[in-house]
């Protein structure tokens, strides 16, 4: 039998070959998944230790004094110790800013793991060594002056005092290879800790890091440096192989996460090819059915039969497995040499398999693949040999089996919905993200129970679209819906390869847009505006913020001149006292003021609704500063005091996110006449891209002022740009990830349509005897099988939308209400994609079909 075996695997390579490819294709997913694990934990140990070059003993997470690195030095068990020191100073240059952290350089040689790239370290006090991003927005080269400001607060003072120092930049810093202790800029210790103390934190370090005496054993060095005493109560006190072990179990333990969501989206392509592998033995079996017929004439046993198609599925799993794991390790062999090249992190030369990462591929697709050829080694024994040799009949779609199928599916499908519900209602009801899991296994339950009862639907619903379709399509049309329903559990379960692969992309889809239109909503009303130019201090803060910082009067004009800025609006400021009419003068709490012209402040809001009611007479007055206003509500008579004059006005509580009351400008002036502008709301077009305008934004403000001392910029737009960019790079991931699963899919279409054309060989040749032309046949077959395609891709669809609206809720309904829209766009692309799959693969089968003449297809 094992010789035969062998043969009939020779005769029918190029079928085997196709469900080899998604037994590959699945496999290799795993392996790569598994190695890539392997390599990113030995990169990020190797980059961690590179961060703790030297360091026998480092101390985190302190709040000591800084006299305790001189009490570190001083032990016997110490050979050099320095402070891990960072502090955020703002950089100008050429009236342009960067606000970027600036380390300290270590002074011990063994400890120090700051390289210059070009030009050299800092060696003395007003020396820095600067990031080549730094330097290039700064426009900087070696030998140039930075100018590094600071703001000190004095006590007593309204404002803080400004401190600026010039700095020689001498260098540029190579990129750091680790992930820890990495700022943007290196300055000397001394320099550091003067910002530091300029900013407040005099005296104080957070960690240190030291390097033990020659022949002292790093847990005695460590020993002693926890016995200097005052590190802090949530200090960490390590020796430097357990400081690089916490951080790399911290970083890994993403890592490990993301390779659990790798591996289920491989367990998905894994369990199509099972689909393709189950369809692709069918075929096979269909085609030997004579064969197997006369082996059994001659003496043959079932189990003898039945073992032969199980090692040709064995064999088959095997080989393809093996090549899968090549194919995974090649490409994460090239992918590391790619990124070893571009980007400077210690990644290994070569990829050092584990045995895991060898054995669980082949395992897993040998046993997947062994698995999927149970059901036809059975089918291939289950009827005697006279009846072998007669044509197989078509499947009916009633029977017993089918009943208790509906039964469950129908049974499941009710579990997994109300888990659905109860998940998405427990996210939104306690504001957290408890029903995710409820929602996770409501999902996996409910399209369990469609992939079972899919035997039962979706050959009723191909019948009755080709059934529309044939009274349009003519008799190519009609055959083809008919033929697509012949065999209904091979129909469904070729149309489950699709709808699985589809479902996970429009549920992905689906759940991006939902979230995308949530935080948009969100975002919408925390910054009602695209970008605001200037701030307004939170209300009750008002009096001990001091004076309101103007915009610059060339700015206006300036920024209304960029690209992609539509409307704007100036607000006006002042700080006032906030009080009912009814209540005694100076009874009030303080409230910032602005005025904005109604019309222009409506035209560049993003949520108009929060100005409602702004005109004369009327003030807005956000919830948040009628809650600090004490009892005031909607309706009430305000009276604004400033300066020994007032104004009473008609209180108009909303949502509106702007931490001022607003009115007309006429109102304020009669309080405040000199109020200057502090704000400028700016409305983008449609088209613009909001990085881009915010640039742009930024560098005509410093070209109109000459100065980069200017007002904050702020708003929604990047906000949104950078919350898109990322829901879109998730989807972008995921898709391409899923596309293996439609992939493999496609092969399974094309397998079913194979099995169609053998079972129909005698009836194509009829037809054609009857005058059906070639043309004519291969219609019916790309029909056919845009039928099976196109329905298993509208139901994935449906099934998309619904859990991507249950995934969102569950995900995102702790925070906000979901907003539940639909990707109408996308989900038609991917609908389309679904019939096109299922055209392209009926070729070959269509092709096969036409080529062989009525005479020689009725002989068979």
């Amino acid at each position: 039998m094992l010789r035969l075996t062998l043969t009939q695997m020779r005769l029918n390579l190029g079928r085997l070959i196709a469900a080899g490819v998604a037994v590959m294709l699945g496999t290799a997913f795993v392996a790569a998944t598994l190695l890539a694990d392997d390599l990113i934990k030995q990169t990020m140990d190797a980059s961690v230790s590179a961060s703790y070059r030297g360091a026998d003993v480092v101390v985190s997470n302190a709040d000591a004094p800084a006299s305790a690195l001189a009490a570190v030095r001083r032990l016997p068990q110490v050979a050099g110790a320095d402070a891990v020191s960072q502090v955020p100073v703002e950089l100008v240059a050429g009236g342009r800013s960067e606000t970027p952290l600036v380390g300290s350089l270590a002074t011990t040689p063994e400890l120090r793991t700051t390289r210059a790239a070009t030009g050299r370290l800092p060696e003395r006090p007003g020396e820095i060594l600067l990031g080549k991003d730094l330097t290039d927005r700064l426009r900087l080269h070696v030998g140039d002056q930075v100018t590094a400001r600071t703001l000190t607060w004095k006590d007593g003072a309204a404002a803080p005092t400004p401190q600026e120092t010039r700095l020689t930049v001498v260098g540029l810093l190579a990129p750091t290879t680790g992930f820890a202790l990495a700022p943007d800029a290196v300055a000397t210790p001394s320099d550091v800790s003067r910002l530091l103390a300029e900013m407040g934190g005099r005296d104080r370090m957070s960690g240190l890091v030291v390097h033990a005496a020659a022949g002292v054993d790093p847990q005695q060095a460590r020993d002693a440096v926890a016995a200097v005493g005052g590190w802090g109560e949530a200090a960490q006190i390590r020796t430097g192989a357990d400081q690089i072990a916490a951080d790399t179990r911290e970083l890994t333990n993403g890592v490990d996460v993301l390779a659990a969501g790798l591996l289920a989206f491989a367990a998905v392509a894994l369990f199509v090819a099972g689909l393709v592998i189950t369809n692709t033995f069918q075929v096979l079996v269909a085609q030997r059915t004579r064969t197997l017929a006369l082996l059994r004439c001659v003496g043959a046993t079932r189990r003898q039969l039945r073992r032969g198609v199980l090692t040709e599925a064995g064999l088959l799993g095997l080989l393809s497995s093996l090549a899968g794991l090549l194919t995974g390790y090649a490409l994460v062999t090239v992918v590391a040499q790619v990124l070893s090249h571009w980007q400077d992190v210690p990644i290994p030369a070569t990829v050092r398999p584990t045995l895991l990462s060898v054995l669980l591929p082949l395992l897993v697709g040998l046993a997947v693949t062994v698995l999927a050829a149970l059901s036809p080694a059975r089918a291939a024994t289950r009827v005697s040999p006279v009846a072998a040799l007669r044509p197989a009949g078509a499947g009916g779609l009633r029977s017993r089996a089918s009943r208790i199928r509906l039964g469950l599916s129908v049974g499941l499908l009710a579990v997994g919905a109300a888990l659905l519900v109860v998940g998405a209602r427990t996210s939104m009801d306690s504001h957290s993200t408890h029903g995710l899991p409820a929602g996770m296994a409501g999902g996996v339950i409910s399209f369990l129970g469609v992939l079972i009862g899919g035997q039962l639907f979706i050959p009723r619903l191909v019948g009755l679209v080709g059934g529309l379709a044939g009274r349009f399509g003519g008799v190519p049309t009609r055959l083809a819906a008919a033929n697509a329903v012949r065999n209904p559990r091979r129909t469904a379960t070729t149309s489950a390869a699709l709808l699985i692969g589809v479902t996970l992309v429009a549920m992905m889809a689906t759940g991006a847009a939902v979230i995308t239109a949530t935080t948009d909503r969100a975002l919408d009303t925390h910054y009602p505006v695209d970008v605001m130019i200037g701030d307004l201090p939170p209300g009750p803060e008002a009096e001990a913020a001091g004076p309101l910082t103007p915009v610059p009067a060339a700015v206006p004009a300036a920024v209304a001149k960029v690209p992609g800025v539509g409307e704007s609006a100036l607000l006006s400021a002042a700080q006032v006292q906030l009080s009912l009419a009814s209540g005694s003068a100076g009874s009030g709490s303080w409230a910032t003021a602005a005025a904005v012209d109604p019309a222009r402040a409506k035209a560049t809001l993003r949520d108009a609704g929060g100005l409602d009611g702004l005109a004369p007479g009327v003030v807005v007055v956000p919830r948040e500063v009628a809650r600090d206003a004490g009892r005031l509500q909607d309706g009430d008579l305000v009276r604004l005091t400033a300066g020994g004059r007032s104004v009473t006005l008609r209180a108009r509580v909303t949502g509106l996110k702007v931490s001022a009351v607003v009115v007309v400008p006429a109102d304020l002036r009669s309080v405040v006449p000199d109020a200057p502008t502090t704000m400028m709301w700016l409305r983008l077009t449609g088209d613009a891209d909001a990085r881009t305008v915010l640039d742009a934004v930024q560098e005509a403000m410093v070209t109109a002022t000459g100065s980069a001392r200017s007002v904050p910029v702020t708003g929604l737009a990047a906000e949104r740009a950078a919350l898109q960019n990322g829901i879109n790079t998730l989807l972008l991931v995921v898709t391409g990830l899923l596309a293996v699963a439609v992939v493999i899919a496609m092969v399974g279409v094309a397998n079913t349509l194979s099995l169609s054309v053998i079972e129909r060989t005698r009836e194509s040749a009829m037809l054609r005897a009857l005058g059906l032309t070639r043309r004519q046949l291969r219609v019916t077959l790309a029909v056919e099988g845009a039928l099976i395609a196109g329905i298993g891709a509208l139901a994935g669809v449906v099934l998309g939308v619904l859990y991507g609206w249950a995934g969102a809720a569950a995900v995102i309904g702790g925070a906000w209400r979901p907003s539940l829209t639909v990707p109408a766009g996308q989900l038609a692309l991917l609908l389309a994609g679904g019939v096109l799959a299922g055209l392209l693969a009926s070729a070959l089968p269509a092709r096969r079909a036409a080529r062989t003449s009525p005479v020689a297809a009725l002989a068979e």
